[in-house]
Protein backbone atom coordinates (compact mmCIF):
# COMPACT_ATOMS: atom_id res chain seq x y z
CA UNK A 1 0.00 0.00 0.00
CA UNK A 2 1.58 3.29 -1.11
CA UNK A 3 0.13 6.71 0.09
CA UNK A 4 -0.72 8.97 -2.94
CA UNK A 5 -0.35 12.60 -1.39
CA UNK A 6 -1.53 14.07 -4.85
CA UNK A 7 -5.17 12.22 -4.40
CA UNK A 8 -7.67 12.46 -1.56
CA UNK A 9 -9.64 9.53 -0.52
CA UNK A 10 -13.77 10.70 0.18
CA UNK A 11 -16.20 8.06 2.30
CA UNK A 12 -19.63 8.78 2.93
CA UNK A 13 -20.34 7.69 7.03
CA UNK A 14 -23.90 6.53 6.10
CA UNK A 15 -23.84 5.09 2.91
CA UNK A 16 -20.66 4.23 2.02
CA UNK A 17 -20.38 5.80 -1.70
CA UNK A 18 -16.62 6.54 -1.87
CA UNK A 19 -14.45 8.78 -4.76
CA UNK A 20 -10.73 9.45 -5.49
CA UNK A 21 -10.22 13.54 -5.87
CA UNK A 22 -7.11 15.12 -6.98
CA UNK A 23 -5.77 17.10 -3.99
CA UNK A 24 -7.22 20.26 -5.71
CA UNK A 25 -10.67 19.17 -6.08
CA UNK A 26 -12.55 22.52 -5.88
CA UNK A 27 -15.82 21.11 -5.30
CA UNK A 28 -18.08 20.01 -1.63
CA UNK A 29 -17.53 17.04 0.48
CA UNK A 30 -21.66 16.23 0.15
CA UNK A 31 -22.35 13.29 -0.46
CA UNK A 32 -24.03 12.57 -4.00
CA UNK A 33 -25.83 9.61 -3.61
CA UNK A 34 -27.23 10.86 -0.24
CA UNK A 35 -28.16 14.33 -1.71
CA UNK A 36 -29.87 12.68 -4.92
CA UNK A 37 -31.28 9.16 -2.95
CA UNK A 38 -33.28 11.03 -0.08
CA UNK A 39 -32.31 14.49 0.24
CA UNK A 40 -29.52 14.44 3.00
CA UNK A 41 -26.37 16.56 3.15
CA UNK A 42 -24.14 13.99 4.35
CA UNK A 43 -20.21 15.27 4.31
CA UNK A 44 -17.67 12.76 3.12
CA UNK A 45 -14.81 11.80 5.75
CA UNK A 46 -11.42 12.42 3.80
CA UNK A 47 -7.43 10.96 3.91
CA UNK A 48 -5.02 10.78 1.79
CA UNK A 49 -5.83 8.72 -1.05
CA UNK A 50 -3.82 4.59 -1.09
CA UNK A 51 -2.74 2.63 -3.87
CA UNK A 52 -5.47 -0.24 -2.95
CA UNK A 53 -8.04 2.46 -2.58
CA UNK A 54 -11.00 1.36 -5.10
CA UNK A 55 -13.63 3.76 -4.90
CA UNK A 56 -17.65 3.17 -6.04
CA UNK A 57 -16.91 6.19 -7.80
CA UNK A 58 -15.48 8.85 -9.93
CA UNK A 59 -11.51 7.81 -9.49
CA UNK A 60 -9.53 10.98 -10.96
CA UNK A 61 -6.08 9.03 -10.83
CA UNK A 62 -7.34 6.95 -13.86
CA UNK A 63 -8.62 9.85 -15.68
CA UNK A 64 -12.12 9.64 -15.28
Amino acid sequence: MTIQSDFIYYECPYCGFDSVQRVDFDGDDLCPLCLEDCGHEHHMSKRMACSTDRPEGRDARDGS
